[in-house]
């Protein structure tokens, strides 16, 4: 399981099913472009800081960058968590 299907089971927690939908959206998207080891590259970057991508990170961040529908997915989630009243750190 890796850590977007983990955090897909905390946020069932919240009982909010539109936040539920909004990270399985982007999860299922991102699982689908990138490979096992590039999901969990690119969660250690987003937990560290999703800033500044070591040089083992850049390529999926780059990849993750070309594909405009992560981004808005991405986007639709983190807009329906700040509507609700749960906080992103664990989710992010």
């Amino acid at each position: 399981m890796n850590a977007y299907q983990r955090a897909l089971q905390a946020i069932q927690q919240l009982n909010d099913p539109e936040l539920l939908k909004a990270y399985q959206e982007y999860a299922t998207r991102l699982e689908s472009v990138l490979s096992t080891d590039e999901l969990d590259t690119y969660a250690g970057f987003q937990q560290r800081d999703g800033v500044n991508p070591r040089p083992e990170e850049q390529i999926v961040t780059e990849k993750v960058a070309t594909d405009p529908e992560i981004g808005r997915l991405y986007q639709q989630y983190l807009n329906r968590l700040s509507a609700s009243k749960v906080t992103g750190d664990m989710v992010r």
